[in-house]
């Protein structure tokens, strides 16, 4: 067997540790698997970062573990309990199935259109009356209890937008029926 300075054997651990495959490394150098993992241990640089790296992680580790006991214990305070908002969503089946329906007539891309063009506020009313987060309808109740305003204020915005949404399919229709009768 071949002796290898130590210059040859870093060159030689450095082609393993840029992937080069162990095998070929040890037939083509000649060198036996314990003297490659000897040299391994000497020079590989993807040893010597993990071995950094596992003391700088224990020295962490002893580093937290000695603040922990040198801490005085806090009493913790009492979680408060979370106040439950009731929810207000529609739960009369009857009144949930009007709505749903009421609802499905008019969805459209026309609606969805209009409903971005409005202010946010009058867009979150619209949204959660119309079902379109998650599928959920929620009550004007709801809504107001939600947004902490008027009951009025959110059905006077739901009426305006359907009011509007209404006249501007009114309008549309006509529109289509005239371009119709153009044609022929």
């Amino acid at each position: 067997m071949k002796k290898y300075s130590k210059e040859e054997q870093k060159k030689i651990i450095k082609l393993y540790d840029n992937g080069k495959d162990k095998k070929e490394i040890l037939d083509d150098y000649n060198i036996s698997l314990a003297t490659f993992y000897r040299w391994k241990s000497k020079f590989s640089q993807t040893t010597k970062e993990n071995t950094k790296k596992e003391e700088s992680m224990k020295e962490n580790t002893k580093k937290e573990e000695s603040m922990k006991e040198n801490k005085p214990k806090k009493e913790t305070p009492k979680k408060q309990p979370r106040t439950k908002i009731k929810k207000l969503a529609i739960t009369d089946d009857t009144e949930l199935i009007k709505q749903k329906l009421k609802i499905n007539r008019i969805k459209s891309p026309m609606l969805h259109q209009q409903i971005n063009n409005l202010d946010p506020k009058a867009k979150l009313i619209t949204t959660l009356y119309t079902g379109d987060i998650n599928n959920t309808y929620y009550s004007p109740a709801y809504i107001a209890e939600f947004l902490n305003v008027d009951d009025t204020a959110v059905r006077k915005t739901i009426e305006e937008v359907i009011t509007n949404y209404k006249e501007k399919s009114i309008k549309q229709c006509n529109d289509i029926k005239i371009n119709l009768k153009q044609r022929k």
